[in-house]
């Protein structure tokens, strides 16, 4: 910007002293514009011309320059996605699945051992009767190596029919169900704790321990693969009948003036037995494929001492009064809540 010194003395010294009077108009002039400029003739710039001024000498208006500073943009990584819970179970069963196939899958080599195989495959010629009426009967009534298991009898009679005498195919489907079994102690543990890793564990410890090598590799072990499943089966029913007995509207109670428990709806005391009921009939099927699982009644006992606690004094003498009619003449027990009074929740917290 030029000084208003130096304006006069350029007019002076250029246009002499008879230009005075256009020397203050151009000095106010340079006070409304703020900045005052000697362009060359033919310029593209904005000009304002002053009387009595050659054409030589102008004045131009020039933007005041603006000083972008440009901001640094935060630049942020997009979080990576997490598996949800049900994505993370089901990746945990299937490396469940995995590990156990490829642990076991050498016992798909094997062949009949002289070690009740000949009493139940081999040298059995029922087995050629298939699963027809004949040998439907001949399951449900004969006894085989001293034991009644006539699920296991007709579990043989299906290999038959299927493989023939190859042995390959009665391991297989021994390995079959231990996988279901892996699984389905997974999910039951699952349900019973809330925890998903520690229950992961608990299932591959019971799928990779040395112990069931027997009940995999051993043709005449299927009684112990089969009765397994089905009892894992009544467990996980009977952890729906515990939810489900736990929660409204199958618990929805309403208390008359007499101040005894009524239930509000007929539907509401069959459904939990309906689902009791279930659970009897997977460990009657259970019990049909080996009678090891006569114990599975004390099992549930010590489950609803832990983690479902439903043991505790004031559960009972709740569920007794609001339900009389359901926990004396059914046996079942109606309610369950944990002893803060909350509603039924699983987890991993010691009883003691």
């Amino acid at each position: 910007m030029l000084s208003a010194q130096s304006v006069r003395d350029f007019r002076l010294q250029t246009f002499g002293a008879p230009h005075c009077v256009s020397l203050r108009r151009l000095l106010k002039v340079t006070k409304i514009i703020n900045i005052v400029e000697i362009a060359p003739v033919g310029t593209d710039a904005r000009r304002t011309h002053l009387p009595d001024e050659p054409c030589s000498v102008r004045m131009t208006r020039r933007a005041k320059p603006t000083a972008t500073i440009s901001q640094p943009v935060a630049v942020t990584a997009a979080a990576p996605a997490r598996l949800s819970e049900t994505g993370r179970q089901w990746l945990i069963a299937a490396a469940l699945l995995l590990v156990t196939f490829v642990v076991y899958r050498p016992a798909l080599e094997c062949g009949f051992v002289n070690f009740d195989d000949d009493e139940y495959v081999v040298n059995n010629p029922k087995l050629r009767l298939g699963l027809s009426q004949a040998g439907v009967r001949w399951a449900c009534r004969s006894v085989v190596s001293a034991n009644w298991h006539p699920l296991t009898l007709l579990s043989l009679l299906v290999d038959h029919d299927l493989f023939g005498d190859k042995p390959r195919g009665y391991h297989l489907v021994n390995l079959l169900l231990h996988l279901a079994n892996t699984l389905l102690l997974f999910r039951c543990v699952r349900a019973l704790t809330g925890a998903v890793w520690r229950s992961a564990v608990v299932a591959g410890l019971f799928a990779l321990h040395p112990l069931h090598v027997e009940s995999v590799a051993w043709v005449s072990e299927r009684k112990d693969v089969l009765s397994t499943l089905f009892a894992l089966l009544a467990l996980r029913a009977y952890v729906w009948y515990v939810g489900g007995v736990s929660n409204d509207p199958i618990n929805r109670v309403t208390t008359n003036p007499r101040g005894t428990g009524v239930r509000s709806d007929p539907i509401d005391r069959v459904i939990p037995n309906l689902r009791m009921a279930f659970v009897g009939i997977l460990l009657a099927l259970s019990l049909l494929a080996k009678p090891m699982w006569v114990t599975f009644p004390f099992l549930l006992l010590l489950l609803d001492y832990w983690p479902l606690r439903r043991t505790d004094r004031e559960t009972w003498r709740r569920s007794s009064s609001a339900s009389p009619r359901c926990s004396r003449r059914s046996g079942i027990l109606p309610s369950s809540r944990n002893r803060d009074g909350s509603r039924f929740r699983t987890g991993w917290r010691m009883p003691w």
